[in-house]
């Protein structure tokens, strides 16, 4: 069995991106992989399943997700170094197959456009989950589930100050993410520094990681889901307030679909 670690969407220092485990010549069943996925403790751990396709299964310390965004560029830029290439197709476990590219530190996946669950939206509810109250909430940005791949709840928030400072309930968020098959809330704001589009905070205690440094699958679904401005580039930050910066590029595409990625660094030692 061999292991590697990534940090993914990195920004600034040593310390930045999210982090990522890639386990190869692995064999054993799902349970087994769980038990490795939790004594490594992880934000997320893939396993390849190497084939001229890869299969990719993703695990949280606690949970089996369908699909890990910064999971699977973390994984695509180690198979693609191996494989000397610098595109890279993989499948996932729902059969789906996604395609990679990097250039230099970057790696970027092509999503399809996001789609928007059915989902009841309680105002009142979503304030309560991240004790704040519903006149904090942006009435100008989607408040939505919707889904590229891991279904998340994007809820948008008027001030920087007011994102930075939260204190959710994540016991409340895990109920109601399990209840309504949700992957978590991303809590976003138009409140950014100069030279950034967007600044976030991802919350999935449902998965046994409160918050997320970046949520690449999470970027991309909100990025689909805005109203249509003309804008096709896009640059999201998350994670400063648990002191691993991250960034997170986006890009929509003619076709709908969106380009989702980062910088994306092994870690030694």
């Amino acid at each position: 069995m061999d292991i590697q670690s990534y940090a993914c969407f990195c920004r600034g220092d040593s310390k930045s991106g999210n982090l990522a485990a890639i386990v190869q010549n692995f064999v054993g069943d799902d349970s087994e992989k769980q038990a490795i996925a939790a004594k490594l403790n992880f934000p997320v751990t893939v396993f390849i399943e190497d084939a001229e396709i890869p299969i990719l299964q993703f695990f949280y310390p606690t949970s089996e997700s369908v699909l890990c965004l910064h999971g699977m560029l973390a994984t695509g830029k180690y198979l693609m170094h191996l494989r000397n290439t610098d595109t890279l197709t993989v499948q996932i476990q729902s059969g789906q197959m996604l395609q990679m590219m990097r250039q230099g530190d970057r790696v970027q996946v092509l999503m399809p456009h996001a789609e928007i669950l059915p989902v009841k939206i309680d105002l009142a509810m979503i304030a309560k989950m991240l004790d704040i109250n519903v006149d904090q909430l942006d009435s100008s940005l989607p408040c939505v589930a919707a889904s590229l791949g891991s279904p998340k709840l994007l809820v948008p928030i008027k001030a920087a100050v007011i994102l930075n400072q939260l204190q959710p309930d994540f016991d409340f968020i895990k109920k109601w993410s399990i209840e309504n098959q949700i992957n978590g809330l991303y809590v976003y704001s138009a409140d950014a520094p100069s030279g950034v589009d967007f600044i976030a905070r991802g919350f999935n205690p449902k998965g046994g990681w409160n918050e997320d440094a970046a949520t690449g699958v999470a970027a991309g679904t909100f990025i689909s889901v805005l109203p249509k401005s003309g804008q096709k580039d896009f640059v999201i930050d998350q994670g400063d307030t648990m002191e691993e910066p991250s960034r997170i590029y986006v890009s929509l595409a003619e076709d709908g679909q969106v380009l989702v990625g980062g910088e994306i660094h092994e870690q030694r030692g």
